[in-house]
């Protein structure tokens, strides 16, 4: 009862029923007080919200009797930096719950994203690294592959593993806009264009 009221509740936020995503959060509580997925969307739900601090209070809780939980610290991780912590709390988060569950793409990619976003490319190299090695065929380890390339200026290989990417995954907004970025610093602003307009009407 509690894992389907959850998976409710999680539909519900999604179509942007608060209240009926609430309700179901509510009733998959009262049958199962300790269901960490529900818990997790308990603080998921009071961050957006407009209560972080609240989400981070009711993750603490979570996590003091859930501490092997790997998505509550993914969570963490992402309520921390929306909250403008250190770095080094947020990257702690992430990294606990790769600790946890070494597979976790989200959190890999957390991390590769913050130390770009950064500009710490030798992190970033790293962290691709740990994640190319669990996941070497994740479409987001070879995105991160093709920005890191991007942001270091190795555009050849960018143009190449985006162009891959895109064949594999051709409606994908983000991909579009960075291969278009990829082509305008080549000097191919017609390509540029051309997947810069797919980019707007996907």
């Amino acid at each position: 009862q509690a894992r389907l009221k959850t998976t409710l509740a999680e539909a519900q936020a999604r179509l942007g029923q608060a209240d009926a995503a609430q309700a179901s959060l509510a009733a998959a509580l009262q049958a199962r007080p300790d269901h960490a997925p529900a818990l997790r969307l308990q603080a998921r739900l009071a961050a957006v919200g407009g209560d972080p601090a609240g989400a981070i209070t009711r993750l603490q809780a979570l996590l003091a009797s859930h501490p092997g939980d790997a998505e509550a610290w993914l969570l963490m991780g992402h309520l921390l930096l929306h909250q403008r912590s250190e770095p080094a709390q947020v990257l702690a988060a992430w990294r606990q719950a790769l600790t946890l569950q070494p597979d976790l793409a989200a959190a890999h990619a957390a991390i590769v994203a913050l130390h770009l976003a950064r500009r710490d490319m030798d992190a970033a190299a790293s962290q691709l690294a740990q994640m190319r090695e669990r996941l070497p065929r994740h479409p987001r380890t070879l995105q991160f592959d093709a920005e890191l390339a991007l942001a270091r200026g190795d555009l050849a290989r960018a143009q190449s593993l985006f162009q891959a990417l895109l064949r594999a995954l051709p409606d994908e907004p983000g991909l579009l806009q960075s291969a278009a970025l990829v082509e305008l610093r080549l000097g191919a602003p017609a390509q540029a264009e051309q997947l810069l307009a797919l980019a707007l009407v996907r």
